[in-house]
């Protein structure tokens, strides 16, 4: 059952309900390589509600593991989430925001219980001059819960502090239909510390249970082409071309200390591009390369479509993991038409 629609008083409503008693079913008749290799089914029912900054989301989540016996297959019944999106205070630079979620965890074996998941952030934006950026935020996990491990609580602060500036440069074009085109060029470098908490005496149901230290300086160089055209009515048509970003990150505590034994407190460069010469071709790549060690690429994604006015489309894409980032398995390369 598949279902997407609007109830009144602004609710919407939207399912994506499916069960199968064996994974014979999906075997017998999939058509897709995602479908007859399926070990499990997932089923979700949604109600949800948005006052401007404020959403209110029901969710019910049942899922059946087709291979083994089930009784440990952890649900979500239900989970109530309440988020606010960064709100002003007034005319001031300070925000608000809010990410909550209260869930019932069920199964048939094993632990369950309750949790209520809560986190608060105020964030503050500054432009000294007019070229700088600065943004810093405070937030706090919090958890509380019912269930039978010995921990009932538990709360982790987060702080950010973030640096960002622009650099604007437009030029006149005549190529695919572009009058003008603006490049930017954007770093940033932002700090994050969230310090190192025992939480192994709380229940352990998903991420949100066990906040991962942080200590360190994330940075970033991201490449823009905004393309100007001129439409047939006069009236100007604004469109990102092309984004080229890469990003990396410094672990200050490994740098120090080497805990890991590796001394490679530096992350993987990840290159992301986006490019779209026109409304119908696009190319995208994603990948991860190294910086000790091998110079392959870690991981590797790259797709290009092309798409008419008639609805018809072709896109190829090539993945490829490496067999240190996969947990299984050798090297996998992957192409799809």
């Amino acid at each position: 059952w598949e279902h997407r629609g609007k109830l009144p008083g602004e609710w919407h409503l939207t399912a994506d309900i499916e069960y199968a008693n064996e994974k014979l079913f999906f075997e017998e008749f999939g058509e897709v390589a995602e479908d007859y290799n399926r070990d499990k089914t997932v089923s979700t029912l949604m109600l949800r509600r948005n006052w401007e900054k404020l959403n209110l989301v029901g969710t019910a989540r049942y899922t059946k593991d087709l291979e083994d016996n089930d009784f440990q297959m952890l649900h979500r019944l239900p989970e109530l989430g309440l988020g606010l999106a960064r709100y002003r205070l007034g005319d001031t630079p300070f925000y608000a925001g809010l990410e909550s979620y209260a869930t019932r965890f069920w199964r048939d074996k094993g632990e369950d219980g309750e949790r209520i998941y809560l986190k608060p952030s105020l964030s503050a934006a500054f432009m000294p001059g007019s070229w700088l950026e600065i943004a810093s935020e405070v937030a706090l996990h919090e958890r509380l819960y019912n269930a039978e491990s010995e921990g009932d609580e538990k709360f982790v602060p987060e702080f950010s502090l973030g640096l960002a500036t622009r650099m604007v440069k437009s030029f006149d074009a005549n190529l695919w239909g572009i009058d003008r085109l603006q490049h930017s060029i954007e770093p940033k470098v932002v700090y994050t510390y969230v310090p190192d908490e025992t939480q192994d005496d709380l229940p352990l149901f998903d991420l949100y249970d066990r906040i991962e230290s942080q200590n360190d300086i994330g940075y970033a160089l991201v490449n823009r082409l905004i393309a100007r055209s001129t439409t047939a009515d006069g009236s100007s048509l604004y469109r990102e071309i092309f984004n080229l970003r890469l990003s990396q990150s410094y672990d200050i505590d490994e740098g120090r200390h080497n805990h890991s034994g590796d001394d490679q407190p530096f992350s993987d460069v990840r290159v992301e591009m986006d490019f779209k010469p026109s409304q119908n071709v696009s190319l995208a790549v994603d990948s991860r390369i190294p910086v000790y060690g091998a110079s392959r690429f870690r991981t590797l994604s790259a797709s290009a479509s092309v798409k008419d006015d008639a609805g018809n489309a072709v896109k190829v894409q090539y993945s490829y993991k490496g067999e240190d980032f996969a947990d299984t398995g050798p090297d996998e390369d992957l192409i799809s038409v």
